[in-house]
């Protein structure tokens, strides 16, 4: 077994990148929803993080920081089924819709149960995210839910004689919404042009990642270097995201405030932690702005290195329309080609580790050294000192053009 797998199997350290009823509400003559929904599911692979065989968590950095593993406590018991209440078919996490049969809101309250007070009303048609639950109260199955709108509380899932919150299933031979399209203003060195497909929304946690509207991707074709993320642009309606996925509200305040400690990272869908966020610089598009980036996203504790790097834009139309995320693997100078190249000239030697892994502890302090001077330095880097240069890949992000 080389020394790279054996590391690996010693290093791996997973990191934390990630209503009650009543007449003037949904009532107990509710009928089973007849569905209007948004588009359809796709299956996405989710990665598989590496199990955990070193405890001791590092110490964070001004750049290069790494997440404490946190415990695991037992799940809370939760009941199977609700005494007078219909078969339960939520789950926590799930994306749902109040029923639009009959368009009657329904009531959301502070705890479950129909004497807890009011909180709110959601609306027929509209999304909620299944956040807690359930608890059984009153004869009903009452689930924790957070709306598009931000309202919390405990809402009755339905009674015996229908559902109230429902799964939004596409329609048959329903027509997907226009996708957005991606155009490059000006020619770059970087691109031979761009391979656009429109992605299907998945509204389902347990088939991807995070759930997320439809978007648009665009493939950068033609361009020079292969990396962890492929050199793509992502478009997603911006009100569809809100409403499917989460708030674009503190990326806006972000980007408003050019705040650098923001990790913009989470942006990205990608099962990891953002490890690294160096050279921010705040950039326009011709329709719009946001900031770049230059990360690393990791699930275990690696050397920063070059098959790593990614060069990461993530902003908004000028009409906050859309949001707009650019991945682009990226080289530089000062980095190992690969996480396994311990002896590296410049930077704080990682040593190898024993046959009974016995210095375990000192190869993590190694390259939390290791990460943390090569994160300092990369900030010193000018601009031609990376392949391909930033502004280069900068000048790529100035002649985005985002329409329908």
């Amino acid at each position: 077994m080389g020394r790279h797998r054996l590391l690996r199997l010693v290093l791996a350290v997973l990191l934390a990148a990630c209503a009650a009823p009543t007449p003037t509400s949904q009532s107990p003559a509710t009928p089973s929803a007849a569905l209007t929904p948004p588009t359809t599911t796709v299956a996405a692979p989710r990665p598989t993080p590496t199990t955990p065989t070193l405890t001791r968590p590092p110490s964070a950095t001004a750049r290069a920081t790494v997440a404490r593993p946190t415990s695991t406590q037992p799940a809370p018991t939760r009941p199977s089924a609700c005494p007078g209440a219909p078969p339960l078919t939520l789950r926590v996490g799930q994306t749902v819709m109040v029923s639009l049969d009959p368009p009657v809101p329904s009531r959301v309250r502070t705890a479950p149960g129909r004497a807890s007070a009011l909180a709110g009303e959601v609306g027929p048609g509209e999304f909620v995210v299944v956040e807690a639950g359930p608890e059984c109260a009153d004869g009903y199955a009452w689930w924790k839910v957070r709306s598009e709108k931000g309202l919390t509380g405990w809402t009755v899932e339905g009674d015996v004689s229908g559902y109230w919150l429902v799964t939004p299933t596409p329609l048959p031979g329903a027509t997907p919404p226009p996708a957005l399209s991606i155009a490059l203003a000006e020619a770059s060195p970087l691109a031979t042009g761009l391979t656009q497909t429109t992605v299907p929304a998945c509204l389902d946690p347990n088939d991807c990642f995070r759930v997320l509207p439809a978007y648009t991707s665009a493939r950068v074709e033609g361009y020079p270097l292969s990396g962890r993320f492929n050199p793509e642009f992502r478009v997603y309606p911006a009100g569809d995201y809100e409403r499917l996925a989460t708030s674009l509200e503190p990326l806006r305040a972000a980007l408003a405030a050019q705040d650098t400690d923001y990790r913009y990272g989470y942006w990205l869908v990608v099962n990891a932690a953002q490890v690294l966020q160096a050279q921010p610089r705040f950039l326009s598009f011709q329709n719009g702005a946001g900031v770049r980036v230059l990360a690393h996203f990791a699930q275990a504790t690696w050397p920063l290195n070059n098959s790593d790097l990614t060069y990461v834009f993530v902003g908004l139309t000028a009409d906050g329309g859309a949001l707009v995320t650019l991945t682009l693997p990226v080289h530089a100078a000062s980095l190992p080609d690969d996480g396994g190249v311990w002896q590296t000239g410049g930077l704080p030697p990682i040593p190898t580790p024993n046959a009974d892994y016995s210095n375990g502890d000192a190869i993590l302090d190694a390259i939390l050294a290791f990460n943390t001077r090569a994160a300092a330095e990369l900030e010193t880097l000018e601009a031609g000192a990376f392949t391909p240069g930033l502004d280069q890949l900068d000048a790529l992000v100035g002649a985005l053009r985002v329409g329908r």
